[in-house]
């Protein structure tokens, strides 16, 4: 027979397990640009991070073996994402279980991880939603005005097209690129200007 109590206490026990897990999250949260999910919840066990200008990583961390290499998935544009990717694989053994997630990362891609901007700093224009893809307002003088129909995400010009091409099923008909909105997946095309 079990009791109310018996319940309780399964329960606690089964919380706590998770709570390594949780540090991890908060170590990431405290040491990276964390962009997504926002804002950070201890129910999804995934973090997205930037790394430089229009790339991030997707991080995912296990449950059970938090401290362990996550897995990872990159994205923004083709050739810088390459370049990171094969630091990542050739670099992989260095991951340490007793440092954060920070100072490995640092450590396994050879550079020093960005800090979230604060409102008001170059990047960041008040009362300008950020792009969806590199997550600033201004790039190089270009504000994301570049609106997706179905989920309203905005986006630069650039960033998208660049987004679209990195696309393994890219279309492309004359001054005219086509994809999937980075948010919702639903089908956009840009414009290429000249």
């Amino acid at each position: 027979s079990c009791t109310l109590i018996d319940l309780y206490e399964g329960f606690v026990a089964q919380v706590s397990g998770y709570q390594d897990v949780w540090e991890v999250l908060e170590e990431v949260e405290r040491g990276c640009w964390v962009v997504e999910p926002p804002p950070p919840s201890y129910h999804l066990l995934h973090r997205r991070i930037m790394l430089v200008d229009g790339v991030s990583l997707l991080l995912t961390f296990s449950p059970l073996q938090p401290r362990s290499l996550p897995r990872f998935s990159f994205l923004g544009p083709t050739d810088a994402v390459q370049i990171l990717q094969d630091r990542l694989e050739e670099r992989t053994d260095l991951w340490n279980p007793g440092s954060t997630v920070p100072e490995n990362l640092a450590n396994i891609l050879q550079m020093e991880l960005p800090e979230a901007p604060v409102q008001g700093e170059k990047g960041a224009v008040p009362n300008v939603p950020d792009c969806g893809i590199c997550y600033v307002s201004e790039l190089e003088g270009e504000l994301p005005v570049f609106p997706c129909s179905s989920c309203t995400q905005v986006y630069h010009l650039s960033c998208l097209t660049e987004w679209f091409k990195g696309l393994p099923n890219l279309r492309q008909c004359f001054g005219t690129v086509f994809g999937e909105c980075p948010y919702c997946s639903e089908p956009m095309h840009v414009q290429l200007t000249l």
